[in-house]
């Protein structure tokens, strides 16, 4: 069975490839790429998870290609509606400049908010060990109890990850423009790397990788005019980049003091991939539906965080429906993909209308960047665009689309959007020493307006 399922991902694949012409970045892609990875390293462990029910095939494919056919549709609605729709002028990619002090400034805003976290870590634990392995016990007793970051250290660390997303973009496009960074990028965005991994989770410092493989892509598209979009070259470059982050995956696994001795590097990487779809099989042979209020495994966390903030006590889940799985006495861990939650509250059907649905969302979005959007100082649709991507990479692990886009987190990354915008490019200083606030930009990084205003 699983087998026939790899075939018929591997055919949405290229069938995605030749509809959206090769486009490597069209969600349809980013979506199905990974899921056909996942059923690849399943095919590998098959022998030890002995993969059997037809339904996992029935959900996994028939939601992607829902998915796609989604996609589809906008797509063909855009050309009927723009005949010169695949006509995307070539635009100049041109350096970003941010000055050493507004760098230094935000490097000392990470200092701070590292040591703080530090010593949250210490006192919640009262550890005073070495920080590797403090690190893996504050991952491991968030499993148990809540004790993650609160108040002003959560907060800080909204608007660093926010932050670093800019950097991020700023570093690629310099790149892709063929400009020397300023080295103090590269120092601010390992520090906030590093930051990322002080909760024991590599999630986020994931999202920074991927963040930049899209906006180095993304900003080579529109330096060429979205042509080229497939050749030996960009495959090669994503090969390596998929070796690099499977190597990375198992050395922050070290760095987070998370053990693997027990495992065999390729089973410990393919059990990564692989095992939240073993999960959703084992879901779907028990059959049993948890969902007291409407949507309550798919808003999940939109839920806790509602009721966390009313103080009301929701029936919202069984907690067992993510439950730690074993197979044969190997772990799967206590992911399910994207489709769980989907199945748990909406059925077969629900699944696909959901699907659908998402396909038309995120290549409407898609379409605006890539035919509508101003490159100007820096282009926030790309940037807002690589942190969808990293959503829809990882629906084969979890449910990212709804804990990332559907919730409050996307809002507190848009705020921490704005408010950095706003350090890094409005804020200058005039002729005479005074602080202003830049209104406006044109594309040649010049200001056109200026709004005298208190800065204290």
């Amino acid at each position: 069975m699983i087998i026939q399922m790899l075939i018929m991902i591997l055919f949405l694949v290229f069938l995605s490839l030749f509809i959206f012409k090769k486009d490597l970045l069209s969600p349809s892609f980013l979506l199905c790429f990974p899921f056909f990875l996942a059923t690849l390293c399943c095919c590998y462990n098959n022998a030890i998870w002995e993969f059997r029910d037809y339904k996992l095939l029935y959900v996994v494919f028939g939601g992607l290609l829902s998915f796609m056919l989604g996609c589809g549709i906008i797509s063909l609605l855009n050309l009927k509606n723009n005949n010169n729709v695949n006509d995307v002028p070539k635009k100049k990619i041109v350096k970003i400049k941010v000055s050493s002090m507004k760098l230094l400034t935000y490097l000392l805003f990470e200092l701070i908010l590292f040591f703080l976290e530090i010593n949250y870590i210490k006192n919640a634990l009262n550890y005073s060990g070495s920080l590797l392995k403090m690190i893996g016990i504050f991952y491991e007793m968030n499993k148990i109890q809540t004790i993650a970051f609160k108040g002003i250290i959560n907060v800080l660390n909204i608007f660093n990850f926010s932050g670093i997303y800019i950097i991020i973009y700023i570093i690629a496009n310099n790149i892709v423009a063929k400009e020397k960074n300023n080295y103090l990028l590269y120092i601010v965005l390992f520090i906030g790397c590093f930051i990322s991994l002080l909760t024991g989770s590599r999630t986020t410092i994931f999202m920074y990788i991927l963040s930049f493989v899209i906006c180095f892509f993304g900003l080579k598209n529109i330096s060429n005019g979205w042509k080229d979009n497939l050749n030996i070259k960009i495959l090669v470059k994503l090969s390596c980049s998929f070796i690099a982050l499977i190597y990375l995956f198992y050395f922050f696994a070290e760095i987070t003091g998370r053990s693997v001795d027990d495992m065999t590097f390729i089973y410990n990487v393919s059990t990564y991939l692989g095992a939240p779809l073993k999960n959703l099989e084992l879901f779907l042979i028990e059959n049993k539906i948890n969902s007291p209020i409407f949507g309550s495994a798919t808003f999940f966390y939109t839920y806790m965080w509602f009721a966390d903030k009313a103080l009301l006590s929701l029936p919202i889940l069984n907690l067992n429906l993510f439950k730690y799985r074993w197979i044969n006495n190997h772990g799967l861990g206590n992911v399910y993909t994207l489709f769980m939650p989907l199945f748990n509250d909406f059925g077969f059907f629900g699944v696909f209308v959901i699907m659908f649905m998402l396909g038309m969302f995120f290549q409407k979005i898609y379409y605006n960047l890539k035919y509508k959007g101003k490159y100007k100082n820096i282009n926030y649709k790309l940037i807002i665009y690589s942190y969808f991507s990293f959503a829809l990479i990882f629906s084969f692990f979890s449910n990212k689309i709804f804990e990332c886009i559907f919730s409050i987190s996307l809002v507190y990354f848009l705020i921490g959007l704005y408010l950095f915008d706003i350090y890094f490019f409005k804020l200058q200083k005039d002729k005479y020493g005074n602080i202003v606030l830049k209104l406006k930009r044109s594309e040649d990084n010049h200001e056109t307006s200026e709004y005298n205003c208190s800065y204290l």
